[in-house]
């Protein structure tokens, strides 16, 4: 008897459940049709910089780049210029270690495969190490007691 009444119940339930499927499933590709336009529209204020690339601030600030592709719509951030310091960063030179001995400066570098060093005389730098020389000689000279 119970399993009659279980089956009477789901009889029921199932093919109503079905209809809401359906009445979702038509609503669907027209909802997903719009939210396709709106995905690959340019926004209105998005100012166009060259042939198919736009820059659009939108409501946070942010600054993005807008471009066209056959894929639709890309969007990426807008890199910053670089700061003083990141651009220092990126300097090689300061990556060398130098000590001076004499006539020769000893050049150190650490590489993924240990300690690089090299010898050079003063005269014969190249321009690496001249500006690796001239950011010693700066440190030393800050360093140096104040009479």
């Amino acid at each position: 008897m119970r399993n009659l009444l279980l089956v009477i119940a789901l009889a029921t339930v199932l093919p109503a459940s079905a209809q809401e499927k359906d009445s979702k499933k038509s609503q669907t590709p027209k909802a997903a049709a719009a939210a396709e336009s709106r995905r690959d529209a340019v926004p209105p204020d998005a100012k166009e910089i060259e042939p198919g690339v736009w820059r659009w601030k939108d409501e946070k600030g942010k600054t993005w780049i807008l471009r066209r592709s056959p894929f639709g719509l890309l969007k990426g951030e807008e890199k910053q210029e670089k700061t003083e310091a990141a651009r220092d960063a990126d300097d090689p030179s300061l990556a060398l270690k130098v000590t001076e001995e004499g006539d020769q400066l000893r050049f150190e570098r650490r590489t993924p495969f240990g300690v690089s060093r090299w010898t050079k005389k003063k005269t014969e730098l190249d321009e690496l190490e001249q500006r690796a020389w001239e950011r010693e000689q700066k440190r030393r000279a800050e360093n140096l007691p104040k009479e």
